[in-house]
């Protein structure tokens, strides 16, 4: 009777078990600076390095045990802020992102930014531009999930100033900030 005991309550323990999958979405951002001196249009190059987003996502200490199913994108910002002898009262700046050798798809289009005295961060989402939303959610999909180290984010920010040909002088950091799914396979007893 007890071997019997034993066996019902081991049988009970073992079906009891159950495993399910659980996700979890933690954040990661990383940004790029831009240093704008020109006069009148300007255009500007720089770089998110995939080595950047991978050590930023390599900090968030996930579990070994899990995998990070797909990556999203949460916001784009930007933080301007003007330099000694900066002229111009505002700019219209547009930042596009790399899609191949010289093609570059929009990403952020005519955002008027009113320069400002002091450092100064912008939210913009409606002039974001989807076609080069998707493309940075697959570049960032690249680096995190499929492990391409190569595969760098590469952004060309450009504009004109009001009043026409006044100098500008911006460092103009711009933010991505990106959401993992993680799923991780946990026993329920």
């Amino acid at each position: 009777m007890r071997k019997f005991s034993i066996v019902l309550l081991l049988a009970v323990l073992f079906t009891a078990c159950e495993e399910k999958d659980i996700k979890l979405y933690p954040s990661f951002e990383e940004s790029t600076i831009v240093n704008v001196n020109t006069t009148g249009e300007f255009e500007e190059y720089t770089t998110i390095y995939a080595s950047q987003i991978n050590d930023a996502v390599n900090d968030l200490e996930l579990e070994e045990d899990g995998e990070i199913e797909s990556v999203a994108v949460e916001g784009i910002w930007m933080v301007v802020k003007p330099l000694s002898g900066n002229t111009a009262t505002s700019a219209t700046v547009n930042v596009t992102i790399k899609a191949g050798d010289q093609d570059y798809k929009p990403l952020l289009k005519n955002y008027v930014v009113d320069i400002p005295s002091v450092e100064t961060t912008y939210y913009f989402p409606e002039y974001l531009d989807k076609n080069g939303i998707a493309l940075l959610k697959a570049r960032l999909n690249n680096i995190v999930v499929d492990g391409i180290l190569t595969d760098d984010i590469d952004l060309k920010v450009s504009g004109n100033t009001t009043p026409e040909n006044s100098t500008v002088k911006l460092e103009i950091e711009i933010f991505v900030k990106g959401s993992v799914v993680f799923v991780q396979t946990v026993e329920l007893i």
